[in-house]
């Protein structure tokens, strides 16, 4: 609200000081022509209009497009809580194996996101002139405004079977976890050979580890049960003397946090899994209104003195560092620490720009 409020006495005392300057012109410089301006800079491609609002100041407005390109990141695959490289290195490749043979599908010890821009926005600048004998200089105030989502980011295809076999290998887990039957068809099961259902037991879940938290995190939405998960306590014994028929507390599918409710204790790792749709998924949110303030210089470029060419350099306020949400509403940015690798390089970069610079070419063409 306190950067909106600035901008708006900007537009106001840009108004006023115009209004004040041009009293005894007359309406002749007022919206009486008009230029078509094609933008390139950081905000990306861009096309806009400006119609003059008096002898010192300019409205201008269109939009800016930032062209797609790829940036990919690269996840880590962690088995477990160890944190010995070669040991962990051990574990991944034997449960590798194992998966391989199992499935038909290698899990890799790494996954890849590849990161998206999409960054467009429309635009409302007012161009002030303060220099009656030198038009060349301005100051510029207003707004972009756009959608909140300026990037999104998703596993690439090639990495489909790792996650796939990242989530039976879970789902095995699991079940060793609650001593239920591995496979079950038909009312008859089958279990893992005990050494390798211990060896699952101590290597613990499959996941990708991003860092720790920062402090105690509380869930923003919904989040459902992806395994059964029974009552070790109650249960029945068979002839031999088996313990079975262990009690269902929570199905696959069940709501496990609802949102609000603390998922997270402040220092607790946290491990990116697959969603239901064995995907791993990020955006990056800023707000959609973002005051703008620059500066600028222009001079003709032409005999007819009809087209120009400007810079334009300034700051986009769009709420401080951007936020980047995981599919399970995780903030890598803001809610986590100790994040290492690729990615915590590319969360530091982010996190040095709580506004956007803004520096652009323009060339501006008078229509009439």
């Amino acid at each position: 609200m306190k950067r909106t409020t600035i901008i708006t006495l900007c537009l106001a005392l840009a108004t006023g000081t115009a209004s004040a300057q041009t009293a005894t012109t007359t309406d002749k410089n007022l919206f009486n022509h008009m230029d078509l301006g094609v933008t390139l800079g950081s905000t990306g491609f861009g096309l806009d209009i400006t119609m003059p609002a008096g002898e010192y100041v300019k409205l201008r407005t269109g939009f800016t497009y930032m062209p797609h390109f790829t940036k990919n990141m690269h996840f880590g695959v962690q088995v477990g809580n160890e944190t010995d490289p070669a040991e962990q290195a051990r574990r991944f490749n034997n449960l590798a194996d194992f998966l391989e043979g199992f499935t038909g599908y290698r899990a890799q010890s790494s996954i890849c996101m590849e990161g998206k821009p999409k960054f467009n926005n429309f635009k409302l600048l007012v161009d002030v002139f303060p220099f009656k004998e030198n038009k060349h200089w301005h100051f510029t105030a207003g707004f972009y405004a756009g959608r909140t989502k300026i990037a999104d980011a998703i596993n690439t295809q090639a990495d489909m079977p790792s996650l796939m076999a990242m989530n039976i290998y879970n789902s095995l887990y699991w079940n060793v976890y609650n001593e239920q039957d591995v496979i079950s068809y038909n009312g008859t099961g089958g279990e893992l050979p005990p050494s390798l259902s211990a060896r699952i037991l101590k290597y613990g879940e499959m996941g990708m580890r991003i860092g720790e938290f920062k402090h105690d995190f509380y869930a923003t939405q919904d989040i459902y049960y992806t395994h059964d998960v029974y009552d070790k306590d109650q249960f029945e014994v068979d002839e031999e003397g088996n313990f079975i028929n262990y009690k269902l507390i929570h199905k696959k599918g069940d709501i496990q946090y609802r949102k609000g409710e603390l998922m997270y204790h402040a220092g607790d790792t946290y491990r990116m899994m697959p969603d239901q749709n064995m995907m791993v998924k990020a955006r990056a949110l800023v707000n959609a209104f973002r005051p703008y303030l620059g500066v600028g210089y222009n001079s003709v470029i032409t005999k007819d003195k009809r087209t120009t060419l400007a810079v334009d350099c300034g700051i986009m306020m769009w709420g401080g560092s951007p936020k980047i949400i995981t599919h399970d509403g995780v903030d890598m940015l803001h809610d986590l620490t100790n994040v290492n690798g690729q990615v915590g390089d590319i969360l530091r970069v982010i996190n040095r720009f709580p506004i956007y610079p803004v520096l652009e070419l323009r060339i501006t063409r008078k229509l009439f």
